[in-house]
């Protein structure tokens, strides 16, 4: 492709992303962090490098890494957006140290993952497609495990309450306290026995599927059960849940 035709696709991939967290993003309840997502990927690092390595369907990042072996536009936007989990990595030099990502941060990063899914695609995926997408990536992604059960089971709520409705990201309980919000408590609670910051291979050895009896209270009828009342908790349900969620395999 020629420089020109990247230089006029590459910022239309861009404007469809952040189109796509957006949307997310005020369904979730952080409209604001929809608007200022990513906003240095216009910036003179990041856009050049994009252009340069500029494909449909293909992250410029990855095509730049694969070309020379890393990405400036990547080291660039890494250290200016805290929703990207490296953004938390620190004490490199004893072997890298992941933090526990605040609550805002996780469900941008939530959003993030379902925008680009979206603007690779043109719009044609759906949340399935990145529950695909997130099984084959959370084997690597050295995240806090309790992050990365927060993506595990947003997914699989967002999955079974509807794909395209999102259901699971208006409910709340009775007191207005949001569905995300609950999970991502309870699953600091699952894995409390872990720091807030962990050696990045120690967060890599932390199996999921050891620690998911949580996930055994989210089926389509336990979820339906919520989609009433203009998506409000019922008090007791909620403590049920509780009880559920703070049971280990």
């Amino acid at each position: 492709m020629s420089l020109f035709f990247n230089l006029i696709h590459h910022p239309q991939t861009v404007f469809r992303h952040k189109y796509y967290v957006f949307y997310y993003c005020h369904k979730a309840g952080i409209t604001w962090r929809g608007i200022v997502h990513d906003l240095s990927k216009f910036s003179y690092t990041e856009l050049s490098e994009s252009i340069k390595y500029y494909k449909d369907g293909s992250s410029p990042i990855n095509r730049a890494k694969e070309d020379k072996g890393y990405s400036s536009a990547w080291m660039h936007h890494k250290g200016r957006n805290s929703h990207h989990h490296v953004f938390w990595v620190d004490r490199i030099d004893d072997g890298g140290y992941i933090l526990r990502m605040p609550y805002e941060d996780i469900l941008e990063c939530l959003c993030d993952f379902l925008g680009a899914n979206k603007a690779y695609n043109h719009g044609k995926s759906t949340i399935k497609d990145e529950v695909i997408f997130w099984d084959k990536k959370k084997v690597t992604c050295s995240m806090h495990p309790a992050n990365r059960l927060f993506i595990t089971t947003m997914l699989k709520i967002l999955t079974l309450t509807g794909s395209d409705n999102l259901e699971a990201f208006r409910l709340t309980r009775y007191d207005g306290v949001k569905l995300s919000k609950i999970i991502y408590d309870i699953c600091n609670m699952i894995t409390s026995d872990l720091p807030l910051y962990i050696p990045i291979e120690k967060s890599l050895e932390y199996k999921e599927e050891e620690n998911n009896s949580h996930l055994k209270f989210i089926d389509k009828s336990y979820c339906n059960n919520y989609l009433i009342d203009n998506a409000s908790y019922e008090y007791n349900n909620l403590k049920e849940a509780y009880g559920y969620l703070s049971i280990k395999s």
